[in-house]
């Protein structure tokens, strides 16, 4: 249970920056381009910028780590016999 609350904060940490990330990069990027101060092309690749930052801060501490996550799953063999 201690192990589910500990995953539970640690995604809940790296949602709260990934939307801030987002927010940040869109949020400065198109106000830039709709007050003509930026040209538009600028601000998409803020969003893409944007949206490599969030991917790299989701999944960096696994490439880095390279952690492998085993998706095997084998289930118990039941026994057919009826006593």
């Amino acid at each position: 249970m201690i192990d589910a609350y500990e995953i539970a904060k640690e995604s809940f940490k790296k949602t709260k920056q990934d939307l801030s990330i987002a927010f940040g990069f869109n949020g400065i990027g198109v106000a830039l381009a709709t007050s003509g101060i930026l040209h538009p092309i600028f601000a998409m690749l803020a969003m893409i910028l944007s949206v490599s930052a969030v991917l790299i801060n989701s999944f960096g501490e696994q490439l880095i780590k390279k952690k492998s996550v085993d998706f095997e799953f084998v289930p118990e063999k039941k026994s057919s016999k009826v006593d």
